[in-house]
């Protein structure tokens, strides 16, 4: 059976979410081509590329009305060793470029470079495809809730029953299959049970205990007494 296997000695309180939010600040990435070789760059043109998107990230995350204090930026630039056919994702500095940056600029790519190949070679140029910006505002600040009044809870009533084969049981067992959707908050389940969602399926194996807490989310517990 797919889905997740709650039993009563695999955790002490674990937590099986009705949804997992991802959040991410509102972000718009930027990508200027200008290959050349890193000891003869033009500083003069990449520092102009930057601008431009950096530019560009923050008028429109003005028009979003993301203040310009807190606006965010990274900048990247997609490098190889000359005559290589995959790049490598580098940080660049903010700020103004100029040949002082070389160094800082090689160094970042030669440790991102010794992470993944383990080795450098030595002697071979350096060269930037790509030159990146992600232009980001601040992280969203979210505050989840259940919409729902706090209170007694309905009992939960079983949609049917089935047999499902348990080891710690010894065999096959009727076991009561709830819907996840009409269990509220402050609900409670003794295993064996099974509890159904679009999503997946929860197998609560004998002698677990599972409650909704407030946001909907399954909490599971051993049985009181039983082994941790």
């Amino acid at each position: 059976m797919p889905g997740r296997s709650v039993k009563s000695y695999e955790c002490r309180a674990c937590s099986s979410p009705t949804a997992r939010a991802l959040a991410a600040p509102l972000a718009f990435d930027f990508v200027r081509t200008a290959p050349q070789r890193l000891t003869a760059a033009d500083w003069e043109l990449i520092n102009r590329l930057f601008q431009e998107m950096e530019t560009e990230g923050r008028r429109i995350l003005r028009g979003a009305g993301v203040p310009d204090g807190e606006v965010t930026v990274r900048r990247s630039a997609e490098m190889r060793y000359f005559g290589q056919g995959h790049e490598v994702d580098v940080e660049v500095p903010t700020g103004i470029l100029s040949p002082a940056s070389l160094a800082p600029i090689t160094s970042s790519f030669e440790t991102a470079y010794r992470l993944l190949y383990s080795r450098t070679p030595m002697g071979v140029p350096l060269e930037t495809l790509n030159w990146r910006a992600v232009i980001s505002g601040p992280p969203p600040d979210l505050t989840i809730t259940s919409g729902l009044e706090t209170g007694a809870a309905t009992a939960p009533t079983a949609k049917k029953h089935r047999a499902a084969y348990f080891p710690e049981a010894g065999g096959y067992v009727e076991t009561p299959v709830y819907d996840r959707y009409r269990l509220d908050p402050g609900a409670r389940l003794a295993g064996p049970a099974i509890v159904e969602e679009r999503e997946s399926t929860t197998v609560i194996g004998p002698g677990a205990l599972i409650s909704v807490d407030a946001h909907r989310n399954l909490v599971a517990e051993p049985a009181s007494g039983e082994a941790r």
